[in-house]
């Protein structure tokens, strides 16, 4: 019987990514265990900022494709301990990233990113809220050969 081959783990990518960019990773820092402060979910201990979430909200395998060309739509968030940080902070993560087409991070290669509009979007779901600005990325990813 066939196996389906495993899609690349896009979070994964564009995280290890944006740890190995400099502009990042002065801006937010490392925390207690050295990691550079991008994160796929917020520790309970995460500080007030700054610091990147990622996270995949949509996207699918590319019909007609390969099983493996994956479409995913990331939504990145920018945390700043300011509103300036934070917007500054999320333009950095754009300028990076639209740097990641045609290359390969965590074992999968990139296509060329394409962004939403930057919202400022302060985060309700602390007491007081965190200033953070948000936008959307997609991308085609698919395992490196």
């Amino acid at each position: 019987m066939p196996t389906t081959p495993a899609l690349a783990d896009a979070e994964l990518v564009v995280r290890t990514y944006l740890t190995t960019i400099t502009a990042i990773s002065d801006v937010v820092g490392t925390d207690d265990n050295g990691e550079v402060r991008v994160y796929t979910i917020i520790p309970k201990d995460a500080p007030a900022g700054p610091f990147i979430r990622l996270y995949r909200i949509g996207g699918a395998p590319r019909p007609g494709g390969t099983a493996t060309l994956d479409a995913p739509i990331i939504q990145l968030e920018a945390y700043g301990g300011s509103k300036s940080t934070a917007r500054g902070l999320l333009a950095d993560a754009v300028a990076a990233l639209a740097d990641i087409a045609y290359s390969s991070h965590a074992g999968a290669s990139v296509s060329t990113p394409a962004f939403g509009q930057a919202r400022h979007l302060p985060d309700v779901d602390f007491h007081p809220p965190r200033e953070r600005y948000v936008t959307d990325l997609e991308l085609t990813v698919r395992p490196a050969r």
